[in-house]
């Protein structure tokens, strides 16, 4: 038996202001509306879905699950984040392989950036 990653699924207060984040801010694609309650966004360049749907439960228990996204310059990716305002929960970390950051979208949800570091 085989597994692959399919999608990752989010909780949202507030779906219109999370699609805006996600679609907006991080400028990926928008390629399901399950309306009202649900949406999914694609990153372009792979395979990658993220699924919001409505918290009902009001959990508030949203750092529990993270979703990593590679890119290909932490430092201007981040800059570019602060400059739209976004939530930064942890600024450029350098770890053994990449370097990372973690941010927060509209929802409280984690999202980890990492850059790859290239081998010598």
């Amino acid at each position: 038996m085989e597994f692959y990653f399919d999608h990752i699924n989010y909780f949202a207060k507030d779906i219109e202001r999370a699609k805006s984040f996600y679609t907006n801010t991080l400028g990926l694609d928008l390629v399901c509306q399950g309306a009202p309650h649900a949406f999914s966004v694609k990153l372009d360049k792979s395979n990658f879905i993220v699924v919001l749907q409505l918290d009902e439960a009001d959990s508030n228990d949203h750092n529990t699950t993270s979703a990593v996204f590679r890119v290909d310059n932490l430092e201007e990716t981040l800059t570019s984040l602060k400059a739209k305002k976004v939530s930064i929960l942890s600024d450029l970390e350098d770890r053994t392989s990449h370097l990372r950051a973690a941010i927060l979208d509209t929802e409280g949800n984690r999202i980890f950036l990492i850059e790859r570091k290239r081998k010598a």
